[in-house]
C-alpha cells in the first residue's frame, strides 16, 4: 500500500458528499422526499467508494 500515486478521487470530504446529495436533491433526484442523513448521505459514501474501487486509483 506504501509508496502508491493516488489520484484526487482518494480523498473525499464531508462537504463534498453534502454537496453531491443537495446537488442530487435539487435535480429530484429523491423524488421530492426530505433528505436524511440515513439513507441519502450514508448512501452517497458507499456510492463513492464502490466508484473508487471500481476505477482504481487512475480514477
Amino acid at each position: 500500500m506504501l509508496d502508491q500515486n493516488l489520484s484526487q478521487n482518494n480523498f473525499l470530504t464531508a462537504g463534498q458528499i453534502y454537496t453531491d446529495v443537495l446537488e442530487r436533491e435539487r435535480r429530484g433526484g429523491y423524488l421530492g422526499r426530505d433528505v436524511q442523513m440515513i439513507p441519502h448521505v450514508t448512501g452517497e459514501v458507499k456510492h463513492k467508494l464502490r466508484q473508487l474501487a471500481h476505477t482504481g486509483n487512475d480514477g
